[in-house]
């Protein structure tokens, strides 16, 4: 499957075609028009773009006449298609433009070619044309807070599906050339080289861990009911201290405070004790 859509890329140099559109997120830009793979592993790739770079003054609007020159090979081989459009446009039905519908409901014209039109109440309004649907509903695995099962239009839902395949926009460039030959690149089937960045770092030690060490009491011995043994973190600052706790993953007698903290966050603790004496 394709598709085809309008896009705006980000661009805010000075260029005669630029556009503006304020209920953009990005309002000034330049307006392209594709054609997409949406469906199948080569999702998302253009087959076909023009940019639009002013009004030709044909009895078509300028958005059907652009679509109609990319897609003029496929007019001819049986191939159907399904888009939106507003209830205002020549030829629709004259009740669409006016008609009151309740959420979910549905009201619907077809032609004796087979093209369907089909008026469906969302949020507002939506407006469909097709050649290869009828007018039936479809069970989208949803429900609404009162549990009942969220149905939509097969028109409806294939056209969603259909436009995932349109690429989006691209970042905010100096000159036009730029933002053509980045959108293009961005377009192609090229492979993705990942960026220079620092090295990573060796691996740490065992014992330098998120979760998993915790303190435990020595057992009791034959020797000494209260057993305790030498800190090595005491010992490499010169010190004679014992301690009655140990880690018990890593197996290692240390003081409660601070010798635990630094055995377990410093991947050579014995440069920072040193330093820090």
């Amino acid at each position: 499957d394709i598709c085809t859509d309008e896009s705006l890329w980000k661009f805010k140099g000075r260029l005669r075609f630029k556009q503006c559109n304020p209920t953009k997120r990005a309002p000034f830009g330049v307006k392209v028009y594709k054609v997409c793979q949406s469906t199948g592993r080569a999702c998302g790739y253009t087959w076909n773009y023009k940019i639009y770079t002013g009004q030709d003054r044909l009895d078509l609007p300028a958005s059907n006449d652009v679509m109609l020159s990319m897609t003029e090979n496929l007019r001819g081989g049986l191939i159907n298609a399904c888009g939106t459009l507003r209830t205002n446009r020549k030829n629709m039905p004259l009740d669409f433009y006016k008609i009151k519908l309740r959420k979910g409901e549905t009201a619907y014209r077809c032609t004796n070619s087979g093209i369907l039109a089909l008026v469906w109440r969302d949020k507002k309004n939506v407006c469909m044309l097709s050649t290869m649907h009828c007018a039936s509903m479809k069970d989208i695995w949803k429900q609404d807070a009162d549990s009942n099962a969220i149905m939509k239009p097969s028109v409806v839902v294939s056209y969603n599906e259909g436009m995932g395949g349109m690429l989006g926009g691209v970042g905010n460039v100096l000159t036009f050339g730029n933002l053509l030959l980045r959108e293009m690149i961005e377009a192609s089937d090229l492979p993705k080289y990942r960026t220079r960045r620092r090295p990573p770092a060796g691996l740490s030690p065992h014992r330098i861990v998120r979760s998993g060490h915790f303190l435990r009491l020595f057992p009791p011995t034959a020797k000494k009911t209260i057993a305790s043994t030498r800190c090595p973190v005491c010992k490499a600052k010169g010190k004679r201290k014992e301690t009655r706790y140990h880690c018990s993953q890593c197996d290692m007698p240390l003081c409660v405070v601070p010798c635990f903290e630094l055995y377990h966050t410093k991947v050579n603790f014995l440069i920072h004790v040193i330093v820090n004496t």
